[in-house]
């Protein structure tokens, strides 16, 4: 398998989440589109959640077959309304078909084995 790159995102902001993982883990793809979202955003886009393994996503209740599990998703931390607009803008710049919109985060990913053209929230109501 040919080794994935980023210009913009290091392996040490991979193995430092919950649950780590690899820079190696994500799909080339979905780390091209999130280095196109950083030059437009000119500013950094901080990872939360990047791949999980279907065994940790059921551990946690999850359904085991979500994006993170497909290594085409990432969520990017996001507390203000201008990083909010600016990221979710990139994101459909760069073609990402489906974000979610957390309290402070922004998910998105490019599984296209889940319905396209999405928007969603994860606020409680």
């Amino acid at each position: 398998m040919p080794k994935v790159t980023a210009k913009y995102f290091k392996e040490a902001e991979f193995t430092r989440l919950t649950p780590p993982c690899s820079l190696q883990d994500m799909d080339q793809i979905t780390m091209d589109m999130a280095d196109a979202m950083r030059e437009i955003c000119g500013f950094p886009l901080i990872v939360t959640c990047a791949y999980r393994s279907p065994e940790w996503d059921l551990a946690k209740k999850r359904s085991g077959s979500g994006p993170h599990t497909h290594r085409t998703a990432l969520d990017f931390r996001c507390t203000d309304s201008a990083k909010r607009s600016a990221i979710v803008s990139a994101a459909i710049q760069v073609g990402f078909r489906r974000i979610g919109i957390g309290k402070n985060y922004i998910h998105v990913d490019n599984d296209t084995t889940k319905p396209q053209g999405l928007m969603w929230h994860y606020y409680e109501t």
